[in-house]
Formats: C-alpha cells, structure tokens, sequence
C-alpha cells in the first residue's frame, strides 16, 4: 500500500482508499476527503508542494481567505 500526504489537511491516504485525487504541474495529490479535493481545487497555488519539495504552508481552517 502507498500513502500520501493530503495537502489540504495534512491527513496521511492510502492512495486507494482516497476520497479523490487532482493533478497539478504534473504531481498528483491524494485527499481524504471531498471538501479537501475542493479546497484544492480552487487554490492549488495555495497547497501543491513548493518545487524543491518542501510543502506548502498549512493554512489554518477559516484562514483560508486570508481572514481570521
């Protein structure tokens, strides 16, 4: 079994048991949720992996807009 790292959340997916996946400059994220999948969706600027690997900051919930 291989396990990723939800971007959204930071929640380790086994990749088939993900809720969903989505592309992004040619990586593939894995989510374990739907709402997670979205988030993506809409801003994947904000959660794809930097280009020398190191994760993108964690935005805190309800931060996501830049509003506290």
């Amino acid at each position: 079994m291989t396990s990723q790292i939800d971007p959204v959340c930071g929640v380790q997916v086994e990749q088939q048991n993900a809720a969903g996946l989505s592309e992004h400059q040619g990586t593939t994220y894995y989510f374990h949720s739907e709402e997670c999948l979205s988030k993506f969706n809409q801003r994947p600027e904000q959660y794809a992996h930097k280009p020398d690997g190191a994760p993108a900051p964690v935005v805190p919930p309800g931060e996501e807009n830049g509003r506290k």
